[in-house]
C-alpha cells in the first residue's frame, strides 16, 4: 500500500483527538462513499469502529462520531470492506517459504499458482472432488 496510514491507530495525544485523525476521518468517509453499494436515498456505509467491526451499516455522521470516539477496528488498514482491493506483497516473506524446497511440479516456488482438491459430497454425491485455484502457494505450518 503506497499511502501511510498509520493515523488509523494514533487517534489520541495528551486526551484530544488528534487533527490528523479527524482529517484521516473525513478521507475515509469521503472514500467510503464513492465506493458504497447501498442506495443513494440511504447513503449508508458499513462503521468500521472497534464495537460495529464492519457488520453494521450506519449513515456517515454516526460512522465519523463512532469512529472519534473509539477508533478504528484493529488492522484495517486496507479498506477492503468499503470497496478497496487488497494489494498481496511478497516483501516480508522473502525466504522464509517452505513452498521453495519442492520442484515446480509440486507447486513450488517457481509455480506461479498451485491448485488444491477438496472432496466433497454436499452438493452432487457424483462429484469426487472440487479442483479450486489458489493464486498463492500454501504455507506449510511446522
Amino acid at each position: 500500500m503506497s499511502v501511510s496510514r498509520d493515523w488509523m491507530y494514533n487517534r489520541t495525544e495528551g486526551g484530544y483527538i488528534r487533527l490528523e485523525f479527524v482529517a484521516g476521518v473525513k478521507e475515509f468517509i469521503k472514500f467510503a462513499m464513492q465506493h458504497c453499494t447501498t442506495s443513494l436515498n440511504e447513503a449508508k456505509i458499513r462503521c468500521p469502529c472497534r464495537k460495529c467491526r464492519n457488520d453494521k451499516y450506519y449513515d456517515v455522521d454516526t460512522v465519523e462520531l463512532h469512529l472519534v470516539r473509539g477508533g478504528f477496528v484493529p488492522d484495517y488498514y486496507c479498506w477492503t470492506a468499503h470497496g478497496e482491493e487488497e494489494i498481496l506483497s511478497d516483501e516480508d516473506d522473502e525466504g522464509d517459504d517452505p513452498m521453495d524446497e519442492y520442484p515446480t511440479s509440486y507447486g513450488g516456488s517457481a509455480s506461479p499458482h498451485i491448485f488444491m482438491i477438496v472432496r466433497t459430497t454436499t452438493v452432487q454425491p457424483h462429484h469426487h472432488s472440487i479442483l479450486i485455484y489458489m493464486p498463492r502457494p500454501l504455507r506449510v505450518s511446522r
